[in-house]
């Protein structure tokens, strides 16, 4: 029989999580860019993805909630 080499997963982290720009636009509307690496741990290996966004929030009655997010 056939076996196909499956990798473990094990974990996932975050690392060098940073905020390159953050601006108010109103007091219920924030942008802010963020970047930070992505690990993801398996059984035989690590990778490592390098990840960088563009975050739009408003302000609701239920608290801060994202409208608008983009890969940059």
């Amino acid at each position: 029989a056939w076996v196909m080499y499956q990798p473990e997963f094990e974990s996932t982290s975050l690392e060098n999580f940073e905020i390159t720009r953050y601006e108010e636009y109103t007091e219920t509307q924030i942008l802010a860019e963020i970047s930070f690496d992505y690990i993801v741990k398996l059984k035989y290996s690590t990778e490592t993805y390098p990840s960088k966004y563009k975050v739009i929030y408003i302000l609701t009655d239920d608290g801060w909630k994202i409208a608008n997010m983009e890969n940059i």
